[in-house]
């Protein structure tokens, strides 16, 4: 454990190094999500998810992490940068948490413990992020003490057995590529505005590996300038950034088509034998949402359905994320 917490420190700090430290610009964002399936009425699959944010305000140039980011075929050289840092925490549960030995064909125990960094850069109508994510598989994550905890502050909830069996320690590293387009569509002088915005995901690494086709839709009075929701990921942090708009509201949506090469939490461990389950290659994800925004706020509740993403997984898997963002 101290050897996977040091490995994973030296790689956030290379990340940190690289992208370096933002200068006084536009303003920036800090925010806190929680993401749980008792939402649903659940608590199975991806069963809890916690996170805090932060973006630095915007500047122009990012010097060596803008060289490095430019290696990318389609990271664009113009338009204002925006450093993102951030940790998390997510569990992954079988079907019934009360056995202590589950099924074999059922979903790991698993837990995913991670630092990200970011660098983000809008032009015009464009969005393009370039992630680094690394953490730590297993027990090193903590998954175990923080479920066990949560459950015997929750009145008749069932208290998880089975984490004996869940995946083992291994360091993380997971990279992502997104790239967003935001158009609008006014409604006269009302005040109502509607954005469509089609976007793409790659991820590459031991942890996740996958392409992702994305459509997001909000509607309401008074939208920010920005690109949407709060954004949600696999096993990624949320993307949470808003840009302040005054008071209003909206309503938003995005469809998601994955096509999943691998998934740690599904192929178990890389190196060493560990549970896994034979995964779907293709998974649909619906997200549908409120938020609220004041002049430096923003208060927003998304739900979320997952289609199967192992063969046998016998349920949807839907969850529920409230978030919590303000900007300085």
């Amino acid at each position: 454990m101290p050897r996977i917490r040091k490995t994973i420190a030296a790689l956030w700090a290379g990340g940190m190094v690289v992208l370096g430290a933002a200068g006084p610009s536009e303003a920036g964002s800090l925010a806190f999500t929680f993401e749980n399936d008792v939402f649903a009425g659940r608590d199975q699959y991806y069963t809890a998810g916690y996170s805090a944010t932060w973006y630095g305000r915007a500047r122009r140039d990012y010097g060596f992490a803008d060289r490095l980011a430019g290696v990318l075929p389609f990271f664009p050289e113009g338009g204002t940068r925006r450093l993102m840092g951030g940790v998390g925490q997510k569990l992954f549960t079988p079907e019934d948490v009360t056995e202590e030995d589950p099924p074999e064909d059922d979903r790991p125990y698993a837990g995913w413990l991670y630092l990200t960094t970011s660098l983000v850069v809008e032009s015009g109508w464009r969005q393009s992020v370039a992630n680094l994510t690394v953490g730590a598989v297993g027990p090193s994550a903590g998954a175990h003490a923080l479920q066990q905890s949560v459950h015997k502050r929750i009145d008749g909830s069932n208290e998880p057995e089975g984490w004996d069996t869940q995946l083992h320690d291994e360091v993380g590293v997971v990279v992502r590529y997104t790239d967003r387009y935001r158009g609008r569509l006014h409604f006269g002088r009302s005040g109502w505005a509607m954005d469509l915005i089609p976007g793409w995901s790659l991820w590459a690494g031991n942890v996740y590996t996958a392409a992702e086709a994305e459509f997001i839709l909000r509607i309401g009075p008074n939208l920010p300038m920005d690109h949407g929701g709060p954004v949600f990921h696999p096993v990624t942090a949320p993307e949470t950034y808003f840009r302040p708009a005054g008071g209003g509201w909206y309503f938003h949506a995005r469809g998601v088509r994955r096509l999943v090469g691998h998934n740690i939490f599904l192929d178990g461990n890389t190196i060493r034998d560990s549970r896994s389950v034979e995964k779907e290659r293709y998974v649909n994800q619906v997200y549908l949402g409120i938020a609220f925004h004041w002049e430096r706020a923003r208060l927003s509740y998304t739900h979320s359905t997952l289609t199967r993403e192992f063969e046998t997984q016998e349920r949807y898997d839907p969850y529920g994320a409230l978030q919590f963002a303000w900007s300085f």
